[in-house]
């Protein structure tokens, strides 16, 4: 597991800070080896492996790291957007409602930016 300590970028209110918000986030989910959590909302076949076959200790590895990578998610965020999604069950679920609503919003505004250039 992940033992330095790492400053973790907070997403600005609007999202306006998105592009950078999220290369970040990926480069530390990358480092912590939590990047299955973003692809999958269930347990992959990866953690089966590294748990040598055995189910209940892939499941109690992969329900850690989705909740590791939850809170690492949620203590980026401003309180509005963190309660916009605490419903969420899985880590995929918050980091895909984040990346929907921000990168729609980032695509707009370089539309508009570039028309008005």
């Amino acid at each position: 597991m992940f033992e330095d300590k790492v400053s973790v970028p907070k997403l600005a209110m609007d999202g306006s800070n998105w592009v950078t918000y999220s290369k970040m986030m990926l480069w530390i989910i990358n480092s912590m080896e939590l990047q299955e959590q973003l692809s999958s909302a269930a347990m992959t076949l990866v953690y089966l492996v590294l748990e040598g076959g055995d189910q209940q200790k892939a499941q109690r590895a992969w329900n850690k790291g989705d909740w590791t990578l939850k809170t690492l998610i949620g203590s980026s965020l401003p309180e509005s957007i963190f309660n916009s999604v605490t419903d969420k069950e899985h880590a995929k679920d918050v980091w895909d409602t984040l990346k929907g609503t921000f990168e729609a919003k980032n695509i707009g505004t370089r539309g508009m930016l570039h028309r008005k250039l």
